[in-house]
């Protein structure tokens, strides 16, 4: 009878480890960092990362997607989502830091409607493409937000590593789904 609850203990902590999704608090400010690997080369997965088209193909949640203006290298993009007991309409500056390896994402704007005590009032994502050969790479997202939630602000630690998993997983199914 031990074997079988040990067994079932260490697949928990196997299944369940989170060791490509790191997160940090200080007060209000909150760090995320995580990657995932994809099978596939970084310069195929650049357009998944850059173009707007995709976004909503990984971004669950979300309603609405426009772009509300752009140039050489940036847009910006408004996002409609909603959520148990909130609705969001953010908009975000996007650019091109280096060509085909990161882009940068700023929070331009936020209009969050809620019973519940929250806001965003800064956020500033960094995506990363890393090669790992010739038909794999690894995709780096690290964001720094700073959330108001009238206290409860340690409740976003769950919130931002469930997301944060959950959107990986989506980009990198999408990707995948995709033929080379």
């Amino acid at each position: 009878m031990r074997a079988p609850v040990f067994s079932l203990l260490i697949l928990c902590s196997v299944v369940f480890a989170d060791s490509n999704i790191d997160v940090k608090r200080e007060g209000n400010v909150f760090n995320v960092h995580t990657y995932i690997d994809i099978e596939r080369s970084a310069e195929y997965v650049w357009p998944f990362v850059w173009e707007l088209r995709h976004l909503k193909e990984y971004l669950d949640n979300v309603q609405r997607i426009d772009s509300v203006g752009g140039g050489d290298g940036w847009y910006d993009v408004k996002f409609t989502a909603d959520f148990p007991f909130v609705h969001l309409e953010v908009t975000n500056h996007k650019w091109i830091i280096q060509q085909g390896v990161s882009i940068g994402s700023r929070l331009v704007g936020s209009k969050i409607e809620s019973p519940l005590p929250i806001a965003v009032s800064e956020s500033e994502s960094y995506w990363r493409i890393e090669p790992l050969g010739d038909s794999c790479c690894r995709l780096h997202f690290e964001t720094l937000v700073k959330v108001h939630a009238a206290g409860f602000e340690a409740l976003y630690i769950g919130i931002a590593r469930r997301d944060s998993k959950r959107i990986m997983k989506n980009f990198k199914r999408y990707v995948e789904s995709h033929d080379p």
